[in-house]
């Protein structure tokens, strides 16, 4: 954890992360803060790059986005590995690309609006001479909630580790 970031900037990502539209004051009664001292933390790990922006979570199926797939790609030439990144990110459906070392080389993640879609999409790849190792359909995705789960982890094992310590030396 890099050293100008406590507990206390932690529970505020944490807060942020569950509802990013919470308020200082909200935050700040929930942590027993003044919501000017959150919202100096919050400016804080902003400079930092540590709180890069804030979003909006979308239910997609209500959008009649209803087909979601995770198709795992390998590149033709890697000399040209981020011109295929970059081509590949500029297709509407894929919304998210990570890149990876071994195999498959790329990972992609892609939502449409029915199977027909989901397959100009797989075309459109084919066409880039991309090579589709995988493609499989998501049911579900459950994300949401596990990142403040990362970050309130530190702090409970910090906890126990205290507890511990005054256990013994008792």
């Amino acid at each position: 954890m890099h050293a100008n970031i406590d507990e206390k900037d932690l529970r505020i990502l944490s807060l942020l992360l569950e509802n990013s539209s919470v308020t200082l004051v909200d935050i700040g009664r929930k942590l027993n803060m003044h919501p000017n001292v959150v919202a100096y933390r919050i400016n804080k790990l902003e400079e930092m790059g540590v709180i890069k922006g804030y979003t909006v979570v979308l239910d997609l199926e209500k959008l009649g986005l209803t087909e979601y797939m995770c198709i795992g790609v390998n590149f033709p030439d890697h000399r040209f590995r981020n011109e295929f990144l970059k081509r590949i990110r500029d297709i509407p459906q894929v919304t998210m690309v990570i890149s990876s070392l071994g195999k498959p080389e790329g990972i992609l993640f892609v939502v449409g609006r029915n199977k027909e879609e989901i397959d100009n999409i797989l075309s459109k790849l084919k066409d880039m001479s991309v090579e589709i190792e995988f493609a499989t359909p998501i049911i579900k995705s459950i994300q949401n909630g596990l990142i403040p789960r990362i970050l309130e982890a530190p702090m409970s094992e910090r906890r126990g580790r205290k507890s511990g310590r005054r256990a013994s030396i008792r």
